[in-house]
């Protein structure tokens, strides 16, 4: 009998420690997998982000031109939070530049040692369907819709980035879709141009901004501006289907608004769009 109780418990223990060998290896795992990035060996300044939606929109054709400015001692590497997504090319400042791909980072090797204060500009070309961070969905019209959903660091599943919120940069747009597709994104609208196939839309967003919060919204919802301007210019993205609501039901959005405006600091920025 206490033989048999003590090989229960001998058992047990095996078990318990086998339980926590899985728990410590998924916790590695987790952490291997992302990790707490740092803004101190460089910085973003701003981000120029050209987008091009196929006709299906189910993937992106992409450029993305990220000036940097240089903040340790020396660098001789832009580490660059990527998702997956297939790379076309890199290039600093112009010139084609060597990379190396481990998850979730994109490393970019510089030609010549930078020092503490220079500036540079790093472009990369890709393409595909990111798996996170720009969602594909169908909207509550059963239409597809593409839409930033970025929230707390998954930007740089579909933009090559510094992904962490403290991060701040300006931003540019430029959205090419399809013509029956209406776009959005942070900033300022620049322009609508194109043609009976295609429309280029353009953004710009001069205050820095973090970089969940650079947002991209591709549908074929209606745009409906808010009558109400006092703090500042409200479009409401919304599915056809709710185009006669949108504008009672985020009424509230303008007092409140104003009321933070008021109570704690001015709104920064030039416009907000919700959906």
């Amino acid at each position: 009998m206490l033989s048999n109780r003590g090989t229960t418990g001998k058992n047990q223990a095996r078990r318990l420690a086998i339980i926590s060998l899985f728990v410590c290896l998924a916790a590695l795992s987790a952490f291997a997998q992302r990790r707490e990035r740092l803004v101190d060996s460089w910085k973003p300044l701003h981000y120029d982000v050209d987008l091009t939606f196929n006709d299906q929109l189910t993937e992106i054709a992409a450029r993305a031109d990220i000036s940097v400015e240089v903040l340790a001692q020396s660098l001789t590497k832009v580490d660059l939070d990527f998702g997956d997504l297939p790379i076309d090319s890199v290039l600093v400042s112009g010139t084609a530049a060597k990379f190396e791909r481990t998850p979730e980072m994109l490393n970019v090797t510089l030609a010549r040692t930078a020092n503490r204060g220079d500036k540079l500009k790093v472009t990369v070309n890709y393409h595909g369907h990111p798996k996170d961070g720009l969602i594909f969905a169908k909207d509550a019209d059963g239409k597809i819709s593409a839409t930033g959903d970025n929230w707390p660091n998954r930007v740089h599943y579909w933009i090559p980035s510094l992904d962490h919120p403290s991060a701040k940069a300006t931003v540019t747009f430029a959205v090419s879709a399809p013509q029956r597709y209406e776009v959005v994104a942070n900033g300022k609208f620049i322009t609508l141009t194109g043609n009976a196939a295609t429309s280029h839309w353009k953004f710009d967003e001069t205050k820095p901004i973090p970089p969940y919060c650079m947002i991209v919204a591709v549908n074929e919802g209606a745009l409906i501006n808010s009558p109400d301007h006092t703090t500042t210019n409200l479009l409401y993205n919304v599915p056809q289907r709710d185009r006669e609501y949108a504008p009672k039901g985020f009424a509230p959005s303008a007092l409140a608004l104003a009321f933070f405006s008021q109570t704690i600091a001015p709104y920064p920025y030039e416009s907000q769009r919700q959906d």
